[in-house]
């Protein structure tokens, strides 16, 4: 069978600062072997992949006629496109819609080849649009009828269609109008249409309304659409399942108000809750909030298939009183998305702690013996809503969430490999409460959070706290600091330093800290308006000072610039990594002297012209354990994450870690423990993964002795504009073809033709000079000398813009 793939977030996804990032694709992928292999469709590519200049930078719907085959996409710019082939090179004429008038618009196919597309009002702009509406093709989208209802609201935003398979004639639309500024209720329209005689019933009245709050399903709520979804089961034209935050059926399609919410609710949460904290939440057993996706099984009516925010869940009972659910995110199914991480200081310790986006901080432990296969407990929920930064104490583990909120929990076991969640505290269950779930946050610290929020706790006595505050009306933005959170009411301790207060604009955006006595600590400052470059400030006898904050800034840093990370070697308080995370700049630079001077150390992550990915996060790891005084450093990036040994400023060569694990997916947080060698790189859509360096192959692994097989490493950047590099190793000398193809096959490029080459690792630049947009496939091919008859031979596709 052949299946088709688009990409793009134009909502965006959530980071640090709270900020929505539209995550840009480029162009359509198209596979003929059921998803093992994909390939770019070459018609489907334009523009920039850092720009919102193309048809498929935000694919919204894909549909295909069960008829023709003929594959239909819309976008969040301009409307529906059609396929003028099934083949790889098809190209996708507009077929309804304007340029940048509907930022919504959605296509679905009846089992008898009729297509109803909707458009919204809303334009690109935020600006209405008068032809928006619902429309009908009966020819294959080759024309359009509109059809929309007497009854359909004149302006509105994202409108779902979901066609009976039972019955073709019957479709539903599911309509987001606006949100009101008054009560911050969303004004929802559902609509049931006969798609031969046209006849239309406005149902909306009777979509879930409940006492209570929206937030906790007392009502269909969408965050503005983000998550919404509406769907018809197989065998049964009036069973309809509609979700926002909450998942509810109707088995009359909604002609008549469901009496009550637990009637209603099939998943999200277990119950309405009046007063709302998302940190002691409960949920429908074994399921999870915000809704973005349904799917029955056309073979099994009653299984239908469920992704939100906590994964992809199954249920085959959809029609039972008592909906069953199964968590599918299992079995290399992985769809965390994961903002930081924390281990433990001791060598062996077992604890890894993720704080991850909208399903809060999970808990894991590492359950392998020595040699042993990798295994790992499920992740626990010890903490809800957007989980931040923590720390693993010795009475309490500590853990943040979005916007500055952060507690202590207990340990519920002697050993402390066993946590109370915060919903288990509230509730008196999974151990003492205590004087755990305490709100620690600084009571006078009222100003401006970010999503993300700074908060670090000292690991030279694990109780100190270091907390940043934006400020609020003439106040400008300071430090808080805590001496000891183990305290039984710890709130008292807080201490304001107003002599660490920064000028208008600034915000302290992260902390990195020394393993010394007294410590010091580096702060990074942004200023969020980009109205200045930014600082770094050093602070000695951090645990105590209440003044000498000394400016220890990079020089010539552009305005605007993100201070995301600042990394210190535990053995040397004066060797520190600084991560700026903007694109196209210099984002890696390297200390030896405590900020007095720094040296650029991006290297070949900075691409041409400094358009290689962006940078999120350093560590450094001594390696003394093991007798060695060298030390790897480690950067993770928005292609994954990357080490070295050697830093050589801007000729320094780092080298991609787990290429068959991790990739090229965007990693957000690494850390690494100097006592055992432990590294742990939390992701951004795969979790989190963890290494252990192995004092007997240290050099090996680093890349400073030769290779035990042949590898051709992702081409970096890629996709890219000017040149991408190919690195390629051999485990012993040998011959080596490095050559380039597009996709008919035809060769276009040859960088090596049979060079003899040295054991080791290697690297060419592919020039995109000469050639046209789009993608080519690289083929390596490697044959050990001497005759020991190793071959090898691999391809990947790298995709050149203009």
């Amino acid at each position: 069978a052949t299946w088709y793939a688009g990409g793009g977030e134009f909502r965006g996804t959530g980071g640090w600062t709270g900020s929505y990032s539209a995550y840009y694709a480029l162009g359509l992928y198209q596979s003929s072997d059921n998803g093992e292999s994909w390939t770019l469709m070459p018609n489907s590519i334009a523009g920039s992949p850092s720009s919102a200049d193309a048809a498929f930078d935000f694919v919204a719907r894909m549909a295909v006629n069960p008829v023709t085959g003929t594959l239909f996409v819309t976008n969040n710019f301009s409307g529906v496109y059609r396929a003028d082939s099934q083949d790889l090179t098809a190209s996708f004429p507009r077929v309804l819609g304007s340029l940048s008038a509907h930022q919504y618009s959605e296509v679905a196919a009846g089992p008898d080849g009729r297509l109803v597309a909707t458009l919204s009002t809303l334009n690109t702009s935020g600006g209405q649009s008068a032809a928006g509406g619902v429309y009908l093709s009966e020819d294959d989208g080759l024309t359009w009828t509109e059809i929309t209802p007497s009854t359909y609201p004149a302006v509105h935003q994202r409108t779902l269609i979901a066609i009976a398979p039972s019955n073709p004639d019957v479709a539903y639309l599911l309509t987001l109008v606006s949100q009101s500024l008054t009560t911050g209720e969303e004004d929802f329209r559902f609509h049931k249409i006969n798609l031969t005689t046209g006849a239309s019933e406005d149902r909306s009245a009777n979509l879930p309304d409940y006492p209570g709050s929206r937030f906790h399903g007392a009502r269909l709520y969408s965050f503005l659409n983000y998550a919404m979804v509406l769907g018809v089961k197989p065998d049964d034209e009036d069973f309809v399942v509609v979700g926002g935050i909450q998942l509810y059926r109707s088995t009359d399609g909604f002609a008549t108000p469901i009496p009550t919410f637990d009637e209603a609710s099939i998943g999200g949460y277990s119950a309405i809750q009046v007063i709302i904290d998302p940190v002691y939440a409960d949920f429908y057993p074994n399921h999870y909030i915000d809704q973005h996706a349904v799917a029955f099984d056309p073979a099994d009516p009653e299984v239908m298939w469920n992704g939100n925010d906590g994964g992809v869940f199954l249920t085959r009972n959809v029609s039972d009183d008592e909906v069953v659910w199964e968590n599918t995110n299992g079995g290399g199914l992985n769809v965390a998305q994961a903002f930081t991480l924390f281990i433990s200081e001791e060598a062996g310790d077992p604890r890894i702690a993720t704080g991850l986006q909208d399903t809060g901080t999970s808990y894991i432990r590492d359950l392998r013996s020595d040699g042993g296969a990798a295994e790992f407990t499920p992740g626990e929920r010890i903490f809800f809503n957007d989980g931040g930064f923590g720390y693993f104490g010795s009475q309490y583990v500590f853990a943040s969430i979005s916007n500055g909120r952060f507690s202590r929990l207990n340990y519920s076991n002697a050993e402390q490999t066993e946590i109370q969640s915060s919903t288990e505290a509230a509730n008196g269950q999974g151990g003492p409460i205590g004087n755990a779930l305490i709100e620690l946050m600084p009571p006078g610290a009222t100003g401006f959070k970010f999503y993300i929020h700074p908060l670090l706790i000292d690991p030279n006595d694990g109780q100190t706290a270091y907390y940043s505050d934006g400020g609020t009306g003439t106040i400008t933005a300071t430090m808080w600091r805590n001496p000891n959170l183990n305290a039984p009411n710890p709130i008292p301790n807080w201490q304001r330093l107003d002599n660490f207060a920064l000028p208008s604009g600034y915000y302290y955006t992260t902390y990195g800290i020394s393993r010394s006595s007294p410590p010091i600590l580096y702060l990074g400052a942004t200023n969020t308006f980009n109205a200045g470059p930014p600082r770094i400030f050093r602070l000695e006898n951090a645990n105590t000072a209440t003044d000498g904050l000394e400016e220890v800034s990079i020089p010539n840093t552009p305005t605007g610039a993100f201070v995301h990370s600042i990394a210190v070697n535990p053995e040397d308080a004066d060797e520190l990594i600084v991560v700026l995370s903007n694109f196209n700049i210099l984002g890696l630079y390297h200390s030896a002297d405590g900020g007095q001077t720094y040296i650029a150390i991006e290297g070949n992550l900075a691409g041409t012209n400094n358009d290689g990915p962006s940078l999120r996060s350093a560590s450094i790891l001594p390696l003394t354990t093991f007798g060695d005084a060298r030390s790897v450093y480690f950067v993770a990036t928005s292609v994954g994450l990357f080490s070295t040994m050697e830093l050589d400023g801007m000729n320094t060569v780092w080298t991609q870690e787990a290429t068959e694990m991790t990739g090229n997916v965007i990693a957000n947080h690494v850390v690494s423990r100097r006592s055992d060698g432990r590294v742990a790189v939390g992701t951004h859509g795969r979790g989190v993964f963890v290494g252990d360096v192995d004092p007997t192959t240290v050099a090996n692994e680093f890349g400073s002795t030769t290779p035990t097989g042949f590898a051709l490493a992702p081409a970096a950047p890629n996709p890219f504009r000017g040149s991408t590099r190919l690195s390629f190793t051999l485990p012993a000398p040998g011959h080596v073809s490095l050559t380039i193809y597009d996709v008919t096959g035809r060769r276009v490029a040859v960088l090596l033709d049979g060079v003899q080459q040295a054991a080791g690792t290697h690297r060419v630049d592919l020039e995109g000079q000469g050639l046209a947009s789009g993608t080519y496939i690289v083929r390596l091919e490697a044959e050990a000398a001497g005759g020991e008859g190793r071959r090898f031979a691999e391809t990947q596709q790298v995709t050149l813009i203009r």
